[in-house]
């Protein structure tokens, strides 16, 4: 079956793995077996795959990436003011943390703030340790839920790079090239920087045009695509991140291969495949090796791309809280207008219900109407 593209052990049945070509954190979909043994898969997941993740789960929860397993962790942004909100992928926003506030008067007055029912019950028995005349129940009967919009904007700090996720891309782009049937130890810049410690990067960040053809419009696509060019004897790659982190990459400055072009796109939001054109075919050494200086860096070519997705992002966050406020409106609206479960509703409960779900719906409308 060969060997493994990162620790050289001979691959069998028993410690083979599939290792998805663009990792699963980010919505990758398709995988490939006999590239690296089941050891090596979970350590660059952990150490590798587990950075990159990190560094681009702003994307993951602004645009609803649906992955093959799991979902996004919660996002944890800042306003301007400093304070903390867990940002979830399924929408809404809870506090960071939950907070406890004594006001140490003669009446002991004691305000939570937790994000569910199970935190706030946790909370209030640990305090009953130190106050014993607290009553539980009573205490939870009085809480209410409540909602509110931010008075103030959150900031994303976005940011890629670091040895961890650089390996992580790379080891992307080389799985791609197994996947086409490029043996990836003679692929020696990825190898190099895959397998040293202190091996030198073999990417580095492109803006100076878009290499796919045909892009998508307000797609926050993934794209891997490599082109082997026997005269030349190189062997390079592309590989882009929700339509904005775009990197070249150069796999092989020794390449004795056929000519090769091959490239792989999904769609993150749905794991749809992208049957895309990506043209490499005009890149050579020296165009990478700039980008390894970061002179491939457009901060104006950066700030389209962003524009080519970003505004569906609002969009789709518009969308995704309209249906969660719908939804909670509606459940709310049932269990409080006066209709048991199973009964035909009267004229009257359909005229509670309506009430009910506008009132829930206000906050949400009057937000929107201002804008």
């Amino acid at each position: 079956m060969g060997f493994c593209a990162l620790c050289d052990q001979e691959i069998n049945d028993k410690n083979d793995s599939k290792e998805h070509i663009i990792p699963n954190s980010i919505g990758g979909r398709k995988k490939v077996k006999g590239f690296i043994c089941n050891a090596c898969n979970n350590i660059s997941g952990i150490n590798w795959d587990s950075e990159l993740s990190k560094q681009l789960n702003p994307f993951n929860i602004l645009f609803m990436v649906n992955r093959e397993r799991g979902i996004p962790r919660p996002e944890k942004l800042k306003t301007i003011s400093g304070k903390e909100y867990l940002v979830h992928h399924e929408g809404g926003m809870t506090p960071s943390k939950p907070q406890v506030l004594i006001n140490e008067d003669t009446s002991k007055t004691i305000n939570i703030t937790a994000r569910n029912l199970d935190e706030a019950r946790r909370m209030v028995k640990e305090l009953k340790n130190k106050f014993p005349a607290i009553d539980i129940e009573k205490v939870l009967e009085s809480m209410e839920s409540k909602s509110e919009y931010l008075d103030e904007p959150l900031q994303f700090k976005l940011a890629f790079g670091g040895v961890s996720a650089g390996r992580s891309l790379i080891k992307t782009a080389l799985a791609l090239a197994y996947e086409a049937g490029i043996n990836p130890h003679s692929c020696e810049n990825a190898m190099t920087y895959l397998k040293e410690k202190d091996g030198e990067p073999c990417f580095g960040y492109y803006y100076e045009k878009d290499v796919i053809l045909d892009r998508p419009p307000q797609t926050p696509l993934h794209c891997v695509s490599i082109f082997g060019n026997q005269a030349l004897g190189i062997l390079i790659a592309y590989v882009e991140y929700f339509g904005v982190q775009r990197a070249i990459v150069c796999l092989s400055e020794n390449y004795s291969g056929s000519n090769i072009e091959r490239t792989y796109a999904i769609n993150p939001m749905s794991g749809e495949e992208l049957l895309l054109k990506v043209d490499l075919t005009t890149l050579n050494i020296e165009d990478i090796k700039s980008a390894y200086r970061y002179e491939k860096y457009n901060n104006e070519n950066l700030i389209k791309a962003f524009d080519q997705v970003m505004p569906y992002a609002i969009e789709l966050s518009f969308e995704r809280e309209k249906n969660r406020v719908l939804a909670e409106a509606i459940d709310y609206g049932f269990k409080n207008c006066g209709a048991k479960e199973g009964e035909q509703l009267s004229h009257e409960h359909v005229k509670k219900l309506a009430e009910l779900v506008t009132e829930k719906m206000m906050p949400f409308l009057s937000r929107h109407m201002k804008r």
